[in-house]
């Protein structure tokens, strides 16, 4: 091969590197573990819809059931890279920098629910449910708990007269005979939009996941 042909050659050997660099997406930062609150319906619902997502994009993220507080903290702490769902207002707890969903991943009805006649003890909420806390400040006699699961033990036992929960939460238990008797609305709360929380190192992926959320369409 003359010199000219080999320097036509290289250039476009180097050309078509660089043409297919600039198409190819560069592999992204995937999180190794997400938190999601155990105990609760509209988790497990929202997983459904997460877990395909990140498979699609090539993430192997293992996500962890564990109490409200604890993916709180686990979160603030480094343990966990981010959290399945959170209200917007909950990014004032956070102590590192995060990237959240463009858009919500679902939204919630929210209420508090009673019982039908014993309205004597305190009402009940989950620590670390950062929605539930800060309705619960404006009560006057009320009891927190640290999971979903001792929320509806204590209100079968008798010690907490209701709890603040969401609609889906609240009739998956019913349909499991987990509460008893059935709880009543005693009033209905506003509704809010849950979004997916990561740290900041993995803004690229958010996009990317944010992208795929406005196709699939709000849920």
């Amino acid at each position: 091969m003359s010199y000219q042909g080999l320097w036509v050659s290289t250039v476009y050997l180097l050309f078509s590197q660089a043409a297919f660099s600039a198409t190819d997406p560069q592999p992204l930062n995937c999180p190794d573990f997400i938190a999601v609150i155990e105990g609760e319906e509209i988790s497990q619902r929202v997983l459904k819809r997460m877990e395909p997502i990140y498979r699609q994009l090539g993430c192997e993220t293992q996500f962890i059931e564990m109490p409200g507080q604890r993916a709180l903290v686990g979160f603030n702490q480094g343990v966990v890279d981010g959290e399945l769902v959170r209200i917007e207002s909950a990014a004032s707890e956070y102590q590192r920098p995060f990237s959240r969903s463009s858009v919500a991943v679902v939204e919630v009805h929210s209420a508090l629910f009673v019982h039908p006649q014993q309205r004597t003890q305190p009402i009940g909420y989950q620590l670390g449910v950062i929605w539930q806390k800060r309705y619960a400040s404006q009560l006057d006699n009320t009891l927190q708990m640290y999971s979903a699961a001792e929320l509806c033990d204590a209100y079968n036992l008798g010690n907490i007269s209701g709890f603040l929960s969401n609609y889906v939460s609240v009739d998956e238990l019913v349909n499991r005979k987990r509460l008893s008797p059935m709880p009543v609305i005693d009033k209905k709360l506003p509704s809010y939009p849950l979004y997916h929380y990561l740290g900041a190192e993995y803004e690229p992926l958010m996009q990317r996941i944010s992208q795929l959320l406005v196709q699939s369409g709000s849920q």
